[in-house]
């Protein structure tokens, strides 16, 4: 039952930080938009001497407005898909999960492996002249050579 509060509150805390963060990066997006359209309708002044300069400003507006505008709102549509995520005690990040999965996976395999390759236990078979406990299929004792009999 505490589990479960927790994982509300948890929920409860991720949504708002979703809603802060769609805030911010909508107005990435908007800043980004107007820049780009800003550096767009620029005018380049022939007739003055620093025409490279109002060629590069422009270009540079436009390019860092498109960049701005399209990470806002990559991440504004990020922060969409986490606040209408439902929380289930998983992490919402797939690749999370997969990482975590694939770890599961792998500890599992080691897990078999070492069982394969384990020492097993072996019956031992006692020599009747020394008392040396030897291996089961072993007809001779290693200890004293004396035969061990089927």
């Amino acid at each position: 039952m505490e589990n479960e509060q927790k994982a509300r509150e948890r929920t409860e805390r991720n949504k708002k930080s979703s809603i802060v963060f769609m805030i911010i990066f909508g107005i990435l997006t908007i800043i980004g938009v107007v820049m780009l359209v800003n550096g767009i309708n620029m005018q380049v002044d022939s007739s003055d001497a620093g025409v490279v300069g109002d060629i590069v400003s422009k270009v540079l507006l436009c390019v860092f407005g498109a960049i701005l505008g399209l990470c806002g709102a990559i991440l504004f549509i990020m922060s969409l898909v986490m606040l209408t995520t439902k929380f289930d005690g998983r992490s919402r990040n797939p690749i999370n999960n997969m990482f975590k999965d694939t770890v599961s996976e792998f500890q599992d395999m080691m897990d078999d492996t070492k069982q394969t390759l384990a020492p097993k236990h072996k019956e031992k078979k006692k020599c009747p002249k020394c008392g040396y406990e030897n291996d089961a299929d072993d007809t001779i004792c290693v200890k004293c050579g004396g035969g061990l009999g089927e």
